[in-house]
């Protein structure tokens, strides 16, 4: 008797989880908690020049800070463990737009696939450009491991999220490319 009710309990408690991060995402203003990490990590045996890559498939570490602190770290070497300098602190408008982009990628929904356990895992092709993202927001964590090179709509999303960061951390586009281009 008490199995089951222990049980009931458990499915009403993550239903209200659930509808807790549902009703967080429906808000076009972010936790005061919001922050995001993402790490893009090249292909090993790529020859191409770091500035000759779109901006979002070069190998970099972004993180974002709850109160608007944006850190970044451009080039190989960039991992998870990176933890950049200061470059610039976010408005409260960059902010919102940076919410909504992490949004639109999908990776905070509850049941996202791409989620993982922890960030402290390897990148599961070394050879793909791949994205390591951590998002913070309302109490909740989300871990996501994402391909880049991919057409698929949160490859996209994620891309355009990258290019965001790059453009706020003052990252230029690759030689004859405009961000829209990437």
């Amino acid at each position: 008797m008490l199995i089951a009710a222990l049980g009931v309990v458990g499915v009403f408690l993550s239903g209200c989880a659930s509808s807790n991060v549902e009703e967080i995402l429906i808000s076009d203003i972010p936790p005061a908690d919001f922050s995001v990490a993402v790490t893009v990590y090249g292909p090993v045996d790529d020859a191409t020049p770091i500035h000759d890559r779109p901006r979002p498939l070069r190998p970099s570490r972004y993180i974002v800070e709850p109160d608007g602190v944006l850190r970044a770290s451009i080039g190989p070497g960039s991992a998870i463990t990176t933890f950049p300098p200061r470059t610039r602190q976010l408005t409260t408008r960059q902010m919102d737009q940076l919410w909504r982009a992490v949004r639109e990628t999908g990776l905070a929904s509850p049941d996202d696939p791409h989620r993982i356990a922890h960030a402290g895992v390897e990148i599961p092709n070394p050879r793909r450009t791949t994205a390591a993202i951590y998002i913070a927001f309302g109490g909740h964590t989300r871990f996501s491991i994402i391909t880049l090179d991919t057409q698929t709509d949160t490859a996209i999303a994620t891309r355009l999220l990258i290019d965001r960061l790059a453009a706020l951390a003052w990252v230029r586009p690759g030689p004859g490319l405009s961000s829209a281009d990437e």
